[in-house]
Parts: structure tokens; sequence; C-alpha cells
């Protein structure tokens, strides 16, 4: 009997040339392929000689991908999230990334010169670019410690201060005022005479704020 296999050229690219088979139920023989839809080797929907459909191979390049076809570089680095990746110098975190910090809000690693203030590194001031090597009154320096400045508790009398305030002994002044200049005091004379046993500092006070009245 002839064998006929019937090929649909509007849906086919290529018909396989009908071979001989085994001559059981008029099948094709094991060498023949009866649809070939023309697709190669590489194509994710053709066979392998196994009859298994083969492995995508992955190029990377996708969705967050850096085209080498591995992990790495997948993701941006996030900071805050607690892991030090990218450019990033340090990352301890979103609630302990701070200026005040040794790690910034930005994943950088505090330093001296930076324009903040970190304590836990030892900064008492960090002017910036304005650092001084050799600081002056008031001044920052290199190292981000000032040395001299109303409240140290060092009266800088070439600098034109006239005490240090608190109050608290060691030569401090209770009305020290701004910049470590004493605060006016008002003199008043009283209509009474007055001999100088009024009770301590307390009663003369009083007297002072009954004729202030």
């Amino acid at each position: 009997m002839r064998k006929y296999v019937l090929c649909l050229a509007a849906a086919l690219t290529r018909c396989a040339t009908p071979t001989t088979g085994n001559g059981e139920n008029g099948e094709i023989g094991a060498t023949g392929t009866p649809f070939d839809m023309g697709a190669g080797p590489s194509s994710p929907t053709s066979e392998s000689s196994t009859g298994e459909i083969p492995d995508i191979p992955t190029t990377g390049g996708g969705p967050g991908g850096d085209g080498d076809g591995d992990s790495s570089g997948d993701a941006a680095p996030v900071c805050g999230d607690g892991v030090v990746e990218g450019s990033e110098g340090c990352d301890d975190g979103f609630v302990a990334n701070q200026t005040p910090n040794p790690c910034t809000a930005d994943c950088t690693v505090a330093r001296c010169g930076d324009g903040y203030v970190q304590s836990s590194n030892g900064e008492t001031c960090d002017d910036g670019p304005l650092n001084a090597a050799t600081p002056g009154y008031n001044e920052c320096s290199t190292s981000c410690v000032r040395e001299s400045y109303c409240g140290d508790g060092v009266v800088q009398v070439e600098a034109g201060e006239e005490c240090e305030g608190g109050g608290g002994g060691g030569g401090e002044v209770e009305n020290c005022g701004s910049m470590c200049r004493l605060s006016p005091r008002l003199v008043f004379l009283t209509s009474a005479a007055y001999s100088g046993a009024m009770g301590g500092l307390a009663g003369a006070d009083q007297r002072c704020n009954e004729f202030a009245a």
C-alpha cells in the first residue's frame, strides 16, 4: 500500500520526507520527523535528541540585571538596609544612619571636615572647609576641636572676654552674659540710711525691692 504524508504549506515551514517505517500500522520510521516546525536547536520549543526541552540560557540584563548572567549587581544598593553594598562606605540601618553618628544618612563614613559634629568620634566642632590648621579664638581646628571659646572655663582677655559664666565656682561669674561679657548692673539710692546689719543679702534685697516698688 502506498503511504502519504499531508503537508499544510500555510502552517508548516518544512515537511519531512516520509521514510519507510517498520511496516507495522503504517508508522513512519524512527529516523523520520513527521512535522518539523523549523525551530532551530536554540529554540525553547524544540526537542533535543532525548526528547527533552533544553534549558534556556540565562544571559542577565533583565529587570535589575547587569547583563553578565550572574546574580551580582542585580539590584542597586539601598542605603538603610543594614548591608554595605556598592559605593556605600557604611550602613548601620535606617535608624542609626544619622549625620551625628559614625555612619551618616547617605551611608558615608563620618569624618572630620564633613560639616557635622560627631561627638562619638570625639569632635567638639566641625566647620567643614573653615576648619583651621592654626585656629584662633572660637575657630575649629582641622582635628575638629575648638580649644579657645566663650564657655571653655578660661577668661580670654585678649579676645575681649570679661568673665566665664555659670556661677559654679572656679572663677566663673554668675551674671556673665553672652560673649562672656558682664551683664549691666543697676544701682540706685534710697531715701533712708541703713546700717550694715540688714539680715544679710536677702534683707538688703528686700529693702531695695521695697524702695524700687
